[in-house]
């Protein structure tokens, strides 16, 4: 349909120009009654009927002189506002896809599925995901969208009950702190790179939910535990090298609105590798500020 509004509009300033090519005489095309147009390899218009002679007939064949001439015809069409809908082919609408950076959520993390015995306080353990890069892909519909991009994570689990991480020969334990001494704190520390994959649904103004997956892949990892002895000297006992699985995706929810959101995510696979060490999963609760 635009192509056809531009044909015409550009008729006027083509016809004039290029008459003497097509015939010896110019038409006023705002007194046309009637007027087709068909296209091959080349644009034909049929004229029927010419002010107060209804017989007349004639054909022309559209050939501008300027490529540009056409362009500009259709630039003016697009920019125009009709109230009848054109084709779905016709429209174009706004690039869909966006290039996003944001700022880092943070959460609080406790472990589930547990050994009994492995203690844990809320807000004792933080964890946190920054999606330093990825693209937006929005649909037609432009309230649903899909992002995919470049993130890290920093996950510090931390056990504050009677338990500490002992790394063994064998394997990683949950131990019982030494006889006499006081209890600081054991922790677990993970870092790495992740892949968001999220579908998202705007469901208000600067208001959306979305639901994901992050693809995390483990590349750092260390125990960390400290106490006071009987003696009464500080003790760090710190270890790499502790068997963490490589992959551990995590599936990720929340909802935002005007630059604050609430998420929560669970990690189903466990940080150690089977066999290495005490198997876990854990359940993360935060804030997000956009």
């Amino acid at each position: 349909m635009k192509t056809i509004l531009s044909l015409l509009l550009c008729l006027g300033t083509v016809l004039p120009l290029s008459a003497t090519t097509i015939s010896d005489t110019i038409v006023d095309a705002s007194e046309v009654h009637r007027l087709i147009v068909t296209q091959d390899s080349i644009w034909r218009v049929n004229i029927e009927g010419m002010a107060d002679d209804s017989s007349f007939r004639q054909t022309l064949t559209l050939i501008p002189d300027s490529y540009e001439q056409i362009k500009a015809s259709e630039l003016l069409v697009n920019s125009m506002n009709f109230d009848f809908p054109l084709s779905i082919k016709s429209i174009r609408s706004k690039s869909s896809r966006s290039f996003c950076i944001a700022l880092p959520t943070i959460g609080w993390n406790i472990p589930i599925n547990a050994p009994a015995h492995m203690g844990n306080s809320v807000g004792a353990s933080v964890d946190i995901d920054w999606d330093l890069a990825y693209f937006k892909q929005r649909l037609r519909n432009r309230k649903h969208s899909f992002d995919f991009g470049l993130g890290l994570n920093w996950s510090n689990l931390k056990l504050t009950g009677k338990q500490r991480f002992e790394k063994t020969p064998d394997a990683i334990l949950l131990s019982a702190y030494p006889a006499g001494s006081i209890s600081d704190y054991s922790r677990l520390k993970t870092f790495g790179p992740y892949i968001p994959v999220r579908y998202n649904y705007e469901f208000a103004k600067k208001s959306s939910v979305y639901l994901g997956v992050n693809v995390r892949f483990v590349t750092r990892s260390s125990i960390k535990t400290r106490y006071t002895d009987a003696t009464g000297n500080r003790v760090k006992d710190f270890h790499r090298g502790i068997h963490t699985n490589i992959l551990c995706p995590d599936i990720k929810a929340g909802i935002s609105s005007h630059h604050v959101g609430f998420f929560v995510k669970y990690s189903p696979v466990s940080a150690f590798q089977k066999e290495w060490g005490p198997q876990f999963q854990t359940f993360t609760v935060g804030i997000t500020i956009m």
